[in-house]
């Protein structure tokens, strides 16, 4: 089944590829109180399966605006998370509306991520309120967490905007690895 998805995200994304030369880098633009923006990339892997993207992803309260996109920017979908329910806007034009993030994340990519949780673990904090069940800090940085089952390590600290954040977070739960290399962030002012 996952293979079937890569296979048609990847006959969609050659499909796209001539609909534009270079894909436009991100604006992050401003955010607001407590909010924050972030880019990069993004590999995903389950077994002899994988993928990877661009990233561009908007985060205010407990809405999120999550963008991916392959090579050249083809392949360009959009999940919009409001009021609880979650949107995907397809590179092809479909949208679809569901209440289950997580199911929708495994329906579409074939593994699911705790986006409440990955809130925090692309800051390098646990989620507040769910468990640890193992943390390892090194030199005052955080550089394992075991949460939800999922094995969490950040590399590559940086301070951006009075934030010290990782440049590289390896998620580990079961087959599936997922590597986010967030590289460009906004914050907003209120979240220092």
């Amino acid at each position: 089944m996952f293979s079937r998805r890569l296979l048609l995200f990847a006959t969609l994304s050659a499909n796209l590829c001539a609909c534009g030369l270079l894909a436009p880098r991100p604006d992050l633009g401003p955010v607001g109180p407590g909010e924050f923006a972030v880019s990069g990339r993004l590999g995903v892997n389950r077994g002899e399966d994988g993928f990877s993207s661009s990233f561009s992803w908007h985060q205010a309260g407990d809405d999120f605006e999550i963008e991916l996109w392959g090579p050249l920017g083809q392949g360009r979908t959009r999940l919009e998370g409001r009021n609880g329910r979650v949107t995907i806007h397809a590179a092809d034009g479909e949208v679809t509306v569901e209440s289950d993030t997580a199911a929708t994340m495994e329906r579409w990519l074939g593994f699911s991520v705790p986006v409440a949780a990955l809130v925090h673990w692309i800051r390098g904090e646990p989620a507040p309120g769910i468990p640890v069940t193992e943390q390892r800090i090194e030199a005052g940085e955080r550089v394992a967490l075991d949460q939800l089952d999922w094995q969490l390590e950040f590399a590559r600290w940086n301070d951006v905007a009075g934030h010290h954040v990782p440049g590289r977070i390896i998620a580990r739960r079961g087959p599936v690895k997922v590597t986010l290399l967030p590289k460009d962030w906004s914050f907003s002012p209120a979240s220092l």
